[in-house]
């Protein structure tokens, strides 16, 4: 997200509000996060860094696919 946003801001990413809201336990290396696949929809929160502001925070619902992989579909 953070190369498709004009921003200076930073961008962290979680798997919760909670988290998100207390910047803990965020998803260190968001291009390499899986999905289980049992999980049919799955909310990430990211919160933007803003400086000398106030942060927001985004949810983003991620809807999986178990053949997403699959040539044919």
């Amino acid at each position: 997200m953070q190369s498709q946003v004009n921003s200076t801001n930073t961008f962290q990413y979680f798997t919760t509000q909670q988290n998100a809201e207390a910047l803990t336990n965020p998803i260190t290396n968001p291009s390499a996060f899986t999905v289980n696949v049992q999980s049919t929809i799955i909310t990430i929160y990211i919160r933007e860094i803003i400086a000398n502001g106030c942060d927001m925070i985004y949810s983003v619902n991620l809807r999986t696919f178990p053949n997403c992989n699959n040539a044919s579909v």
